[in-house]
C-alpha cells in the first residue's frame, strides 16, 4: 500500500521536470522546421523577394507547406518522399503534444508515475509519454532541421537538389 512515506514526491517532480523539458524542446524544434520550410519555400519559388516570400510562407500551416513542397521537389530525387513523410510524422506528434492535456497518472498498486497526453478531440483517448521515444524524436526533429537547412543551401548556390543525398541523416527512423 502507498503512503505518503512510501511516496517519493521529488522523485515524481523531478521526473515531470525532466518530461516537459523534452516536450518544451521538441515544441521548439518543431517550431525550427517549420520556419526553414518556409525558407526553403520561398528559395524554391525563384521570388526577386524573398524575404516578401518567406513572410507568405511563414502565415501557412505546415500542412499547405507540405503540399507545396510536394509539387515543388523533384519527383525523381529520391529522397523526396523520405523527406516529406518525415516532415508530416513530426508535425503530427507536435500536435499530438501542443493539443493534449499533460499529466502525471499515477498507479496506486505499484506506486509507478506515468505521464500521459489526454486528447479531448480524440474523445479523450489517453497515451504514455515514452521518454525514450521523446528523445529519439528530439533527435530526428534536429536532423530533419539540418536535411532543410541543407536544401536550402543547395538552393542557395544554385545546385540541383537531386545531387542532395539524405540517407545519412537518419530523421525517419531508418537505418
Amino acid at each position: 500500500m502507498i503512503n505518503s512515506r512510501s511516496f517519493d514526491l521529488d522523485s515524481v517532480r523531478e521526473n515531470e521536470d525532466r518530461i516537459f523539458e523534452h516536450i518544451g524542446r521538441f515544441t521548439v524544434l518543431a517550431a525550427h522546421v517549420d520556419q526553414k520550410l518556409s525558407v526553403l519555400l520561398a528559395w524554391m519559388t525563384g521570388a526577386a523577394d524573398r524575404k516578401a516570400a518567406q513572410r507568405i510562407f511563414e502565415g501557412e500551416q505546415v500542412s499547405t507547406k507540405v503540399r507545396l513542397l510536394k509539387r515543388a521537389l523533384p519527383d525523381d530525387w529520391p529522397d523526396k518522399k523520405r523527406l516529406l513523410v518525415a516532415v508530416d510524422t513530426i508535425q503530427k506528434y507536435r500536435n499530438s503534444l501542443t493539443h493534449s492535456t499533460v499529466h502525471s497518472l499515477l498507479t496506486v498498486e505499484t506506486g509507478d508515475v506515468n505521464y500521459v497526453k489526454k486528447r479531448e478531440y480524440q474523445g479523450g483517448q489517453i497515451d504514455v509519454i515514452d521518454l525514450a521515444e521523446l528523445k529519439t524524436r528530439e533527435l530526428r526533429v534536429s536532423m530533419l532541421d539540418a536535411s532543410l537547412l541543407t536544401l536550402t543551401g543547395t538552393f542557395l548556390c544554385n545546385h540541383d537538389i537531386r545531387d542532395v543525398d539524405l540517407r545519412t541523416l537518419c530523421f525517419s527512423g531508418e537505418t
